[in-house]
């Protein structure tokens, strides 16, 4: 670690200049980060060390989402031990992924290509599925009404995934964290993600606005390749999420 400069005297610097900067750094508008650090201080039990206040903590988690830098190289920048790094990274990650854990009630809105299985919402098979088969004629049951609307979200996901990946480059290059780490960097980046949206006008969510189609060009291969054909393979669900699909396709065709 050779630079003069601290990482508390670094972020300082990114926070109160050109705002363009901070995005850059953390993905964020500077007011939006306070406000962040905020939130997690006095809702989160995000606390200040004795030798790290919590904006410091904050910068150093965002950055290493940002960029998707090793613990070394988040070292360099901020001069700090690699454990320093370490410890401040996991606290932020906890006080955001901490509390409120579980999916209940909630399911994955999968392909015909997913195992049927409890939790995994999957559209009918033999039944018509993409945008441009409804065109020219509108769903004629409930299934097809299910099926379009399953299509249609999935778009969205997929979009979504696509400007996560570009936001946060940490889910390109993930460290080797352990499973249960990288699961709550996924979580983290998703609740940032919606967070950001919430708080400023954003560049990318516009384009998505603006352009109903787009995809980012770094997005996940598998969801750019995204097919609802696996030639039958795992077509079964089980009978608690056929009862739940029906039950959303009802609620779809009756609206």
């Amino acid at each position: 670690m050779t630079s003069s400069q601290t990482g508390q005297a670094w972020i300082m610097e990114v926070l109160k200049g050109n705002p363009i900067r901070c995005v850059n750094a953390f993905r964020m508008h500077p007011n939006v980060f306070m406000k962040l650090r905020r939130e997690l201080e006095s809702n989160y039990g995000l606390q200040s060390s004795d030798r790290m206040p919590t904006f410091e903590k904050v910068g150093i988690f965002l950055y290493t989402l940002a960029l998707g830098l090793s613990n070394r190289d988040v070292g360099e920048r901020f001069q700090r031990s690699g454990e320093s790094i370490s410890r401040a990274f996991h606290e932020v990650l906890e006080a955001i992924t901490g509390r409120d854990k579980g999916f209940q009630g909630r399911y994955y809105l999968v392909d015909k290509g997913y195992p049927g299985r409890n939790g995994y919402l999957v559209p009918y098979s033999k039944t018509r599925y993409h945008q441009s088969q409804f065109q020219r004629e509108p769903p004629n049951n409930m299934q097809e009404a299910f099926n379009r609307s399953h299509s249609s979200l999935c778009s969205y996901i997929e979009r979504s995934f696509g400007i996560l990946k570009k936001r946060f480059k940490i889910l390109g290059t993930m460290p080797k964290y352990s499973v249960h780490t990288q699961i709550d960097v996924i979580m983290a980046t998703f609740a940032l993600h919606n967070y950001i949206r919430n708080c400023q006008d954003d560049i990318l969510f516009t384009t998505m606005e603006q352009r109903p189609n787009y995809i980012p060009r770094d997005e996940l291969d598998d969801i750019s390749n995204h097919e609802t054909n696996a030639n039958g393979l795992f077509e079964g669900t089980t009978n608690e999420m056929k009862q739940v699909r029906n039950n959303i396709a009802t609620l779809i065709w009756n609206a």
